[in-house]
């Protein structure tokens, strides 16, 4: 049993390990959690082409201060917009892949009423 729970750690600690994080803009204060989005792809059996889109959209008028997300595996291309505006998207992939999965969180000011 105890050899279980070791290979359980270290297999939790390689995930974690291959793990990306990513982070756009820059966190101010009052700043609030604004919305999340995350995806996944199907598993496969052999190594192929993997994406997820991740998308972000509020009402005209708020302003995102700061994206925080996470991507397993690593990333082999990335697309984002430039601008942090009211809406976001974010597209990452990886060629050699046999799963993929990414979250994000946006933060910043909603609309003033």
């Amino acid at each position: 049993m105890k050899c279980f729970v070791i290979v359980l750690i270290l297999l939790c600690g390689q995930s974690l390990a291959q793990q990306t994080t990513f982070s756009y803009g820059q966190g101010e204060e009052g700043q609030h959690l604004l919305g999340y989005d995350f995806g996944a792809t199907d598993t496969t059996e052999t190594s192929q082409q993997h994406q997820v889109v991740l998308r972000f959209s509020g009402p005209l008028g708020t302003r995102i201060s700061q994206i925080h997300g996470n991507v397993y595996p690593s990333w082999t291309f990335v697309e984002r917009p430039s601008a942090l505006q009211h809406e976001f998207y974010f597209s990452v992939g990886n060629n050699n892949a046999t799963f993929m999965w990414a979250d994000m969180y946006v933060f910043g000011f909603p609309p003033n009423p």
